[in-house]
């Protein structure tokens, strides 16, 4: 029964959501223009326009866009948005680019809408609303509702289904992410991240809570912060230095 009211609360409020958005929609300016050559800066960005159907439309990538993996493989890459190669994306004539708010403040965005480029900031939050948010943002901008309302309903089922397993655990682990971004460079996550969002929703504790955003990893501060579980993205397996065993 629980599981059910859950489902219905989640339900009207995504579809109200896009009603709302629906409705301030109408009272924008209609515009014939059409967008064939997007260079996207997120791979939040990438995966949404992959699932509405604007995949075959992107020319260019960042580094943090990697999924759907097999069909990135052939698309540029141009660096990490607030390290973007901007000859490398003047020469692929984008008519769009799209970034999430808070890139604003960056000399190569600067210079590439100085250039004439058309860019678009989208609103960003750490919930598992934001992709249908994102995603109507997009819609608006690109003159199409296709698959919003289908991205709405799995978002429904998939938070149901988060909430059914999480009420099977009998505790909540306390999760320490790290992000290598490079060698010697460790941060961890703390308040008001993305991944500690991540982790409260997958039902467990973010293990710092005393400073909000990234900073350096230390080892008096892994020790003070006591994790039971270690969380990294697959990709910092490349900055672990072999053992000697695997040195051979």
């Amino acid at each position: 029964m629980q599981s059910r009211i859950k489902t219905t609360y989640w339900v009207f409020l995504l579809l109200s959501l896009l009603a709302c958005q629906g409705q301030q929609q109408v009272s924008k300016p209609e515009t014939d223009k059409k967008y064939e050559r997007i260079v996207s800066l997120s791979g939040a960005i990438t995966e949404l326009l992959f699932a509405m159907g604007q995949g075959g439309n992107i020319v260019g990538i960042d580094v943090t866009s990697t999924y759907p993996a097999d069909h990135l493989q052939a698309i540029p890459r141009l660096g990490h948005v607030r390290q973007l190669n901007t000859e490398a994306v003047l020469g692929l004539q984008p008519d769009l680019i799209i970034a999430e708010k808070g890139t604003e403040e960056n000399d190569q965005l600067t210079t590439l809408s100085g250039s004439g480029i058309e860019i678009l900031f989208l609103e960003k939050e750490n919930s598992l609303e934001n992709p249908v948010k994102m995603a109507q943002q997009l819609a608006d901008q690109l003159a199409t509702q296709d698959d919003v309302a289908d991205l709405a309903s799995a978002i429904v089922s998939d938070q149901v289904a988060l909430e059914n397993r999480i009420s099977n655990f009998s505790g909540k682990p306390r999760v320490l992410f790290i992000y290598a971004r490079g060698t010697g460079n460790m941060m961890v996550a703390g308040t008001a991240t993305p991944a500690a969002a991540m982790i409260e929703l997958a039902g467990g504790e973010n293990a710092i809570t005393s400073f909000e955003g990234f900073k350096a990893l230390s080892t008096e501060g892994l020790l003070q912060a006591n994790p039971d579980v270690l969380l990294l993205f697959e990709s910092c397996l490349l900055y672990t230095s072999p053992s000697p065993r695997d040195r051979g």
